[in-house]
């Protein structure tokens, strides 16, 4: 299994939170059964009793180290603890999946079904994204692809007008509430909230622009969910 320094350090403050002290002592001795070899550790433990400033970085150094060290007993361990496949699922499904080899939960959308190559194209980005546990990397992509079909949708409808995606949803929306689908339109009206923070997570928090972070996966893989999902209605609905 691989870890990048910035998953080791999540794992790490995730042990910082839930576990206790008998709980490190067991990792470490997963590594080093040796009682002896606590010691090098005994500035940690007292850091840790005392919850001092220096505890949580110790955490995220100490599983790194053990990580390194020996890979596969702490991975068994981590497996095995009672709080941790939760915390981590809710933290960080890519990590998760590492741990306990699932797929992520991606709603399906099948390409040939899309009316253009542009949103085909966005959609397989976003589908090889996530299978390579990169679901930030695909909010950008997301975002083309709902874009793109909203744009067909209303040149489909009779709307040639190139607008923003809200402002496309929105005409798409009042058409089928003109066209006597009020239960549709209704839905499509509230999702205006959800475009909004797809538009900034696109502009503030994806590889669009040379952003200073992006979004973390669990909010990745729902932005990217909701879209598809936004998708495949509106593919059944009649022009």
């Amino acid at each position: 299994m691989e870890l990048n320094k910035r998953e080791k350090n999540t794992i790490g403050r995730i042990l910082y939170n839930i576990f206790k002290e008998s709980d490190w002592k067991d990792l470490i001795s997963t590594c080093y059964p040796n009682m002896e070899d606590y010691e090098e550790y005994e500035n940690f433990f007292k850091n840790l009793y005392w919850d001092n400033d220096p505890a949580e970085s110790q955490c995220m150094a100490v599983f790194s180290d053990l990580f390194d060290a020996c890979e596969d007993d702490v991975v068994k361990y981590l497996q095995n603890h009672y709080l941790f496949e939760s915390r981590i699922r809710t933290t960080d499904v890519c990590i998760y999946k590492k741990f306990f080899d699932e797929e992520i939960d991606d709603v399906e959308v099948e390409n040939e079904e899309m009316p253009n190559d542009i949103i085909k194209s966005a959609l397989a980005d976003v589908q090889l994204l996530v299978a390579d546990n990169r679901p930030a990397d695909a909010v950008d992509r997301i975002h083309t692809a709902l874009h793109a079909f909203a744009r067909q949708k209303c040149a489909d409808l009779g709307d040639d007008g190139e607008r923003t995606l809200i402002a496309d949803m929105s005409a798409i929306s009042k058409y089928y509430r003109d066209n006597h689908n009020e239960d549709g339109a209704k839905i499509l009206s509230s999702l205006n909230k959800f475009l909004d923070v797809l538009n900034e997570a696109r502009n503030k928090r994806s590889l669009a622009h040379p952003n200073s972070s992006l979004m973390d996966s669990p909010e990745s893989v729902l932005l990217i969910n909701v879209a598809k999902s936004i998708m495949k209605y509106l593919n059944t609905l009649e022009n």
